[in-house]
């Protein structure tokens, strides 16, 4: 999983698969939330207004961050 956000327009991108797949399908999810499929599988979520949608909620703070950050999670199997 790799997360980016972009500081310009304030969004946050959540990278699901590790492999870069062609995009068949993009679903809104809810206002600002937007998913991204590649077949029957989702390959990311995108999310409009991250500091305002995540700010409350996490602690999101983007002037901590510089306009594009990348984050990479290991996950144990």
């Amino acid at each position: 999983m790799k997360i980016s956000y972009d500081k310009k327009i304030d969004a946050m991108y959540i990278y699901l698969t590790s492999k870069r797949k062609q995009i068949t399908e993009t679903k809104e999810l809810d206002d600002g939330w937007i998913a991204d499929y590649a077949g029957e599988e989702l390959v990311g979520i995108e999310i409009l207004d991250a500091s305002k949608v995540l700010g409350a909620k996490l602690g999101f703070k983007p002037s901590r961050y510089p306009s594009a950050i990348a984050h990479t999670i290991k996950v144990k199997k």
